[in-house]
């Protein structure tokens, strides 16, 4: 299912041979891919453009009204030529906060900068931020803003091969979700529970946490979220040779991204399908 009028061919053309992406910018979107609001994101032929018009006029500096997790503004610090250029957007909001006095921006913000720092293989800078952001919301009673600094924490420390405090950080996070009765906290927490389980080779335990979030799911009718619980036990499979398996199940999660006219959902699907086939 196609997200707009135009053929099949041309869409495929616009949204991944014009729309080249860095490495840093594809591993953003993939994590943004799994939050709730994900829609909010813009597309890499979007992108494309943000940065052609920024390089057209000859921008110097640019003002960013509003935020998500800084897609949009890697893109504009692309079309400037300076990568910076985002840190520098983010540390501008962060003084903002800071002298207003506003905690729960201040963490928003610190939030936005891990995954920056994280997708730039900064894993000490994006520790730093999600502990300050933590730290925060701990201060504000904000359970589930804990929880999902917690569950962050548990993605670096897994990248970082600090497997214990992976686990930890992780435990706690799942206990905050399941007591607030917070399926999507519960769900992304445990794709993450499985990615550790997958570090350390434990494809049963990997398997069981995203059964369990596939569970929590279903009765949502989420189906961007289904799907990427779906591929993740898609390289479950893989890991255990199972391909057959593993294209039944990519398979699905192609239906499923097609059903939310995900255009960058199913194309991912289709290269992953590719790659099993040969």
């Amino acid at each position: 299912m196609s997200r707009s009028l135009l053929p099949k061919a041309v869409e495929r053309y616009v949204t991944q041979d014009i729309a080249r992406e860095t490495a840093i910018q594809k591993k953003l979107r993939s994590e943004t891919a799994r939050l709730p609001q994900a829609g909010m994101q813009i597309g890499a032929d979007q992108g494309a453009l943000l940065s052609l018009l920024v390089r057209a006029i000859g921008a110097k500096k640019v003002i960013e009204i509003g935020t998500f997790t800084g897609y949009s503004a890697l893109c504009i610090a692309r079309g400037l030529g300076d990568l910076s250029r985002a840190h520098a957007l983010l540390d501008e909001s962060r003084a903002r906060f800071e002298a207003a006095g506003d905690s729960a921006g201040l963490a928003t913000v610190l939030v936005r900068g891990a995954y920056i720092s994280f997708v730039e293989g900064d894993l000490d800078a994006a520790r730093r931020q999600l502990q300050g952001a933590l730290e925060l919301r701990t201060r504000l009673r904000d359970r589930r803003g804990r929880g999902l600094a917690l569950s962050g924490l548990g993605l670096i420390e897994t990248t970082g091969g600090e497997h214990d405090a992976a686990e930890q950080y992780l435990a706690e996070a799942r206990y905050i979700f399941r007591r607030a009765g917070d399926r999507w906290g519960i769900a992304s927490t445990l794709w993450r529970t499985a990615e550790l389980a997958i570090a350390r080779d434990e494809l049963d335990d990997a398997e069981a946490a995203l059964e369990e979030a596939h569970a929590v799911l279903r009765v949502t009718q989420r189906q961007r979220w289904i799907a990427n619980t779906l591929t993740g036990l898609a390289e479950v499979a893989v890991l255990r040779g199972d391909d057959e398996r593993a294209v039944d199940l990519l398979s699905d999660a192609r239906d499923r991204y097609a059903l939310r006219d995900d255009a960058l959902g199913v194309a991912s699907v289709d290269q992953r399908l590719a790659q099993l086939a040969k």
